[in-house]
């Protein structure tokens, strides 16, 4: 498979040995984890009602259904007509400088699928998963890898 121009094969190695480094299997099988990659399946399955349902009070009124959808769409819309393949925790962390008292864990979700003319493309969000009255919902969303 050739990969796309400017892509350096070592640059991807690179990048999938940090991505490991930083994965703690354990960690990936936590409520806070699945509650992250059930968003981000959500999004991808474009299911935007299910996704804004794990969002906190807070933000579930600023991010509609709708605004989910646009962000998605926005976030994934330089890959043409496609549908992502793959939807996996990448990195957790429950420690991290801006963490509030409710928060539990950081989760970055990586998103890719095919272009339609050949290659991967890849995106993300990452969550801020907090506890919410006892519920575990999604405090931020940050759009896009980095």
């Amino acid at each position: 498979m050739e990969l796309p121009k400017g892509i350096n094969v070592d640059d991807v190695l690179e990048q999938m040995r940090v991505l490991e480094a930083a994965m703690d299997p354990a960690k990936a099988d936590t409520p806070y984890a699945k509650i992250a990659l059930a968003f981000a399946r959500a999004l991808t399955e474009r299911d935007f009602d299910r996704a804004n349902q794990m969002l906190a009070p807070s933000l579930r009124n600023d991010l509609t259904p709708a605004k989910l959808e646009h962000k998605y769409y926005r976030m994934i819309s330089y890959a043409g007509k496609t549908t992502a393949t793959d939807v996996s925790v990448g990195s957790v962390s429950d420690d991290w400088p801006s963490k509030e008292d409710s928060d539990v864990g950081w989760v970055y979700v990586g998103i890719s699928g095919p272009y339609p003319e050949g290659g991967v493309w890849n995106e993300a969000v990452a969550a801020v998963v907090s506890d919410s009255k006892g519920e575990l919902l999604i405090r931020s969303v940050e759009w896009g890898r980095p």
